[in-house]
């Protein structure tokens, strides 16, 4: 159990990637695509998640900076100095930056969402896996929540190898990274939670 001083000393450190997350992600004037709000509200779910499903400290905190180095001109450098290698090792493989293009070529929906997938199954690192679910969680639940009646049809609609709709190709690409989560990390609270949410959206 922790004592009164290493809780307030946790606080204290969540406050600060809070505010360090809100700063960088402020600068940019990004929204949230659906719901409109600041880019803020995300990073903010994604550690509260994490928090209530008992994730160590810098794993929350991990949770809070997720984006910031993938969104933002914030170099990887400044989040290892403030926070620590370990947090720093977790923003980075939680970036979706596509190594073999530098994130300069302009991918295939179904090319995209194919990394995704080989990248995700690859995660041997379970707290890295924790941000991974956490963060698709809040995504998700973003959508249902302020999508709308019509939300499939605000999606990508190119032709693909997984569907023919829109709301084909979200279910073969949710549903299929629950059945990741499932096995990667089946006892972590949040893996039942994705799943529960996806089967709710996309039928089971």
């Amino acid at each position: 159990m922790k004592t009164f001083l290493e809780y307030l000393e946790e606080v204290d450190e969540f406050k600060d990637a809070d505010k360090y997350a809100t700063e960088k992600h402020g600068e940019t004037g990004a929204i949230r695509k659906l719901s409109k709000l600041p880019y803020i509200v995300h990073p903010q779910g994604v550690a509260r998640r994490l928090k209530e499903a008992g994730a160590p400290r810098h794993v929350v905190i991990a949770g809070y900076l997720h984006d910031v180095v993938e969104d933002t001109p914030t170099p990887l450098s400044d989040i290892e100095e403030k926070f620590g290698s370990r947090v720093a090792e977790l923003v980075k493989g939680a970036s979706e930056e596509l190594a073999d293009t530098g994130g300069k070529v302009k991918l295939s929906w179904d090319d995209r969402k194919a990394h995704t997938m080989h990248s995700t199954a690859a995660i041997t690192d379970p707290e890295l896996m924790m941000v991974i679910i956490a963060d698709k969680l809040d995504n998700v639940e973003d959508a249902a929540e302020h999508g709308g009646p019509d939300i499939w049809d605000k999606f990508n609609s190119e032709p693909s190898t997984y569907g023919n709709s829109s709301f084909e190709k979200q279910k073969w690409y949710y549903t299929s990274l629950a059945d990741i989560f499932d096995e990667k990390l089946p006892a972590f609270p949040l893996t039942k939670q994705y799943r529960n949410v996806v089967n709710a959206i996309f039928g089971s």
